[in-house]
């Protein structure tokens, strides 16, 4: 974890990598038409009990681009906490995945 100097900012900011091997290739259908999924990680402080930021995400337009397997993934996202507690707090990594489908206009 690196964090800024104090003249720059009050925060503390984690700098991650992570592996990552999932097939969501069955969450699609025959209406599916894309995935929005996302890397969440989650830590308490003294200040929040619950702290929950998107580090990754990537949407997913096809079965075959929904088997994922890559290995040392930097986050996109910044993981920074505003009341400089991140540091020596265990966060966990969540992968989230939602399904994307067609609206259909109602008919009269």
């Amino acid at each position: 974890m690196r964090r800024a100097p104090a003249s720059q900012s009050s925060c503390d900011q984690a700098i991650l990598s992570f592996d990552l091997a999932t097939d969501l290739s069955g969450v699609f259908n025959w209406n599916t038409k894309q995935l929005f999924v996302w890397v969440l990680a989650e830590y308490t402080t003294d200040s929040n009990r619950v702290n929950k930021v998107v580090v990754w995400d990537k949407i997913v337009r096809s079965p075959d681009e929904a088997v994922v397997n890559r290995t040392n993934v930097v986050m996109k996202y910044p993981l920074k906490d505003q009341h400089a507690e991140l540091r020596n707090a265990q966060v966990k990594l969540v992968l989230g995945c939602v399904a994307r489908v067609p609206m259909r206009a109602p008919t009269r």
